[in-house]
């Protein structure tokens, strides 16, 4: 199962394993991480995650927190849950910097997920923007996106055919280059032409026929996509099974990242589903962005989703 990061606690009001962190002292004799029923509405067990302030007995704090993570999953597995909800470490007196705690948190959640099918909420609370860090990001929003009054933002509209047929050729820079330039080995992804044939034969895809047409294209298996796209292994049985079923948008582009698709495959493959890139929604040139950049790394652009205020991808 994928990961949904979450700004409230109370976002969340059934999981299997809350957990809370204890930033005390101890001796060796303790360990690490306890796990005792809950007595809170909705949750079968907290764990208790001891992290100590004076670091005598650890290497290092951030050696510290990765085991602490660690060891809460070993008990997730352990006592059979299907879900759990995980604080960020709130370093305080400690010198592990709260973007340290972060990033170990997100790695270990990473490497747990990639074996294990269990629903992870991890809580950030009071996210700080770092310019520093975004600064390229900052600037290509600056650049690209076009604000529009709240009231008049862009719905989640379903295209009719003619106007896929349009957006395909569109798509495909047909019109502007008719067929004098043919592609070759130098034409850049996001600018190979498709002939009119081609358009015309996948035209009637479905959103489920296309992603599985992509995903043989590009040679990945099916727990791949998913896992990368951050889905859940259910929802993607019933995309595969139902040639009919229409996915939200965010879907819909959390499968162009697992696929490490360029801009037009990935304007191709939410026009399957009705929809298309805006200049006008900063989710989406948000995403242009990463694409352009060639970084497919979903929790790092959740991250960076999350941090701008926009819906994550994925659950």
């Amino acid at each position: 199962m994928p990961l949904k990061i979450i700004s409230k606690e109370r976002d969340i009001l059934n999981v299997d394993a809350d957990v809370k962190f204890v930033s005390n002292s101890g001796s060796k004799k303790n360990s690490l991480v306890k796990i005792s029923k809950s007595y809170e509405f909705g949750k079968k067990y907290i764990i208790k995650a001891n992290f100590y302030a004076d670091n005598r007995y650890v290497t290092n704090d951030i050696t510290q927190l990765r085991t602490c993570y660690q060891d809460v999953f070993l008990l997730v597995v352990d006592y059979d849950c299907s879900s759990v909800l995980l604080p960020v470490f709130d370093p305080g007196i400690n010198e592990i910097s709260r973007e340290d705690a972060l990033k170990i948190a997100l790695e270990t959640i990473r490497d747990f997920l990639a074996v294990y099918d269990i629903m992870v909420y991890l809580l950030i609370e009071d996210f700080p923007h770092r310019k520093n860090k975004n600064s390229n990001l900052d600037e290509y929003l600056q650049k690209n996106w076009i604000k529009v009054l709240a009231d008049n933002r862009e719905q989640e509209l379903s295209l009719s055919r003619e106007q896929i047929i349009l957006m395909e050729f569109i798509n495909s820079s047909l019109f502007k280059t008719a067929s004098v330039v043919p592609p070759n080995e130098n034409t850049s992804l996001d600018t190979q032409y498709r002939p009119l044939s081609d358009i015309l034969r996948h035209l009637d895809e479905s959103f489920s026929k296309r992603l599985l047409r992509f995903i043989d294209e590009k040679n990945y298996t099916d727990v791949e996509v998913y896992k990368r796209a951050n889905v859940d292994r259910r929802l993607f049985s019933k995309i595969r099974k139902d040639n009919g079923y229409t996915p939200r948008k965010g879907t819909v582009l959390a499968f162009a990242i697992a696929l490490r698709l360029n801009l037009a495959e990935t304007q191709s493959l939410l026009m399957s589903a009705g929809y298309i890139l805006s200049k006008s929604n900063r989710q989406d040139v948000i995403l242009e962005y990463f694409i352009k950049q060639k970084r497919y790394d979903i929790f790092e652009i959740n991250e960076v989703l999350f941090e701008y205020g926009e819906k994550t991808l994925g659950v």
